[in-house]
């Protein structure tokens, strides 16, 4: 439980201080938040999708949302949502250099999963990984980034309508 708790605080500390930083634009507090809101619902959603196909199973018996527990899901979504995008800034990971920050994600997902108990070598993490980085992780990139940088204007449009549309009529709803 402890570390649970912490994979939940620290995400979210490390976030905020990253807000409180007076160098971050409100363009990046949205994008960053817009990057958070997609990799939570993608996350949900295939996470729930594994569920409930047998890939695994989840034996918490608290927090939990369609089976997932919502704590661990937030400190996902923080992390490869919001503060991995978060990373370009200041020079120390330019947009044209999305290897690494795909290295980070892969390397926190195999961290936040095996620290919920999921053994990714025991459950097929061939597939999930790259599911998870295919619909969560790269379009919560991609949106923080057009966002970030005023282009792509259409794309940015599209994921966006299909994040507030997902949290607005299914997520708030099914709470």
């Amino acid at each position: 439980m402890i570390v649970r708790s912490l994979l939940l605080l620290l995400p979210l500390a490390i976030w905020t201080t990253i807000f409180i930083n007076t160098r971050v634009s409100r363009r990046e507090i949205t994008a960053s938040f817009l990057g958070f809101v997609w990799a939570f619902l993608s996350s949900l959603m295939l996470n729930i999708f594994l569920l409930q196909q047998n890939i695994w199973h989840i034996s918490l018996d608290d927090n939990l949302f369609y089976g997932i527990p919502l704590d661990w899901i937030i400190s996902q979504a923080i992390i490869i949502g919001a503060l991995i995008p978060l990373l370009r800034l200041n020079g120390q990971l330019q947009s044209s250099r999305f290897m690494v920050r795909y290295v980070l994600q892969f390397i926190w997902i195999v961290l936040l999963y095996d620290s919920a108990g999921l053994k990714l070598i025991e459950i097929q993490g061939i597939i999930i990984i790259p599911s998870i980085i295919l619909f969560c992780a790269s379009p919560a990139m991609l949106l923080s980034d057009y966002t970030a940088n005023n282009t792509h204007i259409r794309t940015r449009s599209f994921l966006q309508a299909i994040a507030w549309t997902g949290l607005l009529l299914w997520m708030f709803p099914s709470t």
